[in-house]
Formats: C-alpha cells, structure tokens, sequence
C-alpha cells in the first residue's frame, strides 16, 4: 500500500467544465467530496507492487537463491535489486519445449557449422521482458541455457556483468582463461616497473614488446579475456554440457546424485556467490507493509 497526497487545482470531472475543442456534453457524474484546504489524502492498493518488489532494499541472496527463484518463476527469471536470474532448459528432458528449441536455434546449427540463434528462443524473450522491465538492471545470473541468454544479451546491449553456471560455451583450449593470465601478468609488470627508473621503464618496454610478438604470432591478440566479456564462468568436472568450456572456473561436485540435473547442478558454486546488490532500491518496504519509495 502506498499512501501520497494529491493536489487538486479545480474540479476537473465537474459537469461546468468544457472540453476543449469538443463538443460541450453534460456530464451526470457525482461530483468528488470537498477535502480540507485543498488537499485530498489517497489510500489505493499500488497496481505494481508485485513488480516493484524486486526493486525494494533486501537482504543478501546467494546466486544459488535467486536461481532456485528464477527456476520456480513462470517466466523462467527472476529479478532481485539489480540483478536477473535466468533458469536453464526446463520441462521434461529432451521433449519439452525449452529441448525443442535447443536442438532448433542451438545444437543443430552448432554441429553442423552454422551461427546458433540464442536470440530466437524462448529464454531469451523472458530475459528480454525482465529486462524492459527493469533496465537498471546490468548485472546477470544465469545457469546453463541461461548463460548462453546472457552472453547474447552482451553482444547486443554491453555493459553487463555477473556469473555463468554450466553454460555450453565453446573454448576448448582454454583460450580467455591464458588471455586473462597475459593481461594480468602485463599488468603486475607495469605496476612494478612502469614508474621506476630509466632502466626499469626500459625493461618494461622490452617485456611489452616480447609480449605483443607472441600475442600477434600465436593468435592471442585477437582473443579477448573471459574478465573483458563482464562475465566469470563456472563449471564442475564432468559437467557434459560445459564440457568445451575449458576457460570456466572448474571445481568437483560432491553430492552430484542429490540434483536432477547431477553434475550439471550449479548449487555448490552459486551458494557461494553473492552478486545481487539492493544497495542501489528503490525504496524499501516498511514493517506496516507499506512501501517507501525515494524521491
């Protein structure tokens, strides 16, 4: 319930006003009750509360939460400070329509050499409609399908960031994961030696060239890092459908038999992740159940 005050400069519903460049009509209305000086208090239900709740001041909610949420939410996403959590395929394995649409705009077009069209599925129109509905929110949660959802909303929109669990990306070589490694080991350098005396600067520059030649002769200089694509990668060991992703960050499940989706389950590594953020609501809900929104 929300509680304002509106200011009433004349009566605007009476059956004496005219309506501009219309025909006059009398209206047989009932005029609204007179309120003292001038101000009318107005108590109605708030039609968008149920869409402003992800919005309000809350507590901190683990990756693995909000994607539990997003999981039960029949839009497949759920959306919590400035954050929106993405479900993976859903429905009975291999015959629902999340799978359908997986062999559709995915796995055929991948197996057999042609562009995959995340951006045709399902997912990613809730994703697109969570996203209208709240466009402060820059940061993404996704698991599985989700992951490729949020990395097609990267390529068409920028600046996002957030975790990826499970996610079926291709980089079997590893190759952001060694590009995040040259860009760091370049930075340490440069912090090191950049601002120190004539020979260390000079070192520095050597270093820089020695690294740029081996960048351009292997490749890599056209690679770009998983930290520069906004998103941190995550992924257990003997996970199938993440299996070429040899940049994510890998770690063991150990009670892979208590999930559905067994080693494919992203529970151990999102209950460890924080990214949602309310730092930046809305408003906040108050012990009455009202809710306070800033100015």
């Amino acid at each position: 319930m929300v509680k304002y005050f509106k200011r009433k400069r004349f009566d605007e519903d009476a059956d004496w006003v005219p309506q501009k460049g219309r025909e006059f009509k009398m209206k047989t209305s009932t005029p609204a009750a007179p309120s003292q000086a001038g101000m009318q208090p107005v108590e109605e239900p708030l039609k968008k509360e149920r869409d402003l709740s992800f919005a309000l001041k809350g507590p901190a909610i683990s990756d693995a939460e909000g994607l539990e949420r997003a999981y039960d939410a029949p839009g497949s996403t759920y959306t919590y400070g400035d954050t929106i959590f993405i479900a993976g395929t859903k429905g009975t394995p291999l015959v629902s329509s999340d799978w359908m649409q997986n062999y559709k705009y995915l796995g055929i077009p991948w197996l057999t050499g042609n562009p995959v069209e995340t951006d045709k599925t399902d997912r990613y129109k809730d994703a697109e409609r969570a996203q209208e509905a709240t466009p402060y929110a820059n940061k993404r949660v996704a698991h599985s399908l989700g992951g490729s959802v949020a990395i097609e909303q990267q390529k068409q929109r920028g600046g996002l960031t957030g975790n990826l669990y499970g996610t079926p990306y291709v980089d079997p070589w590893g190759q952001e994961a060694f590009k995040d490694f040259l860009d760091r080991s370049r930075k340490e350098r440069n912090e090191m030696y950049g601002n120190g005396n004539f020979l260390d600067r000079g070192f520095n520059w050597l270093q820089d060239k020695e690294q740029d030649g081996f960048e351009w002769y292997t490749g890599m200089d056209k690679v770009k890092g998983m930290t520069d694509s906004g998103f941190t990668r995550y992924r257990s060991a003997l996970d199938l459908v993440s299996a070429l992703d040899n940049s994510a960050k890998t770690s063991i499940h150990t009670h892979p038999w208590d999930y559905i989706s067994f080693t494919h389950d992203y529970h151990p590594q999102a209950s460890q992740n924080f990214t949602a953020s309310t730092d930046n609501a809305l408003g906040w809900k108050n012990d009455d159940g009202s809710i306070s929104l800033r100015e």
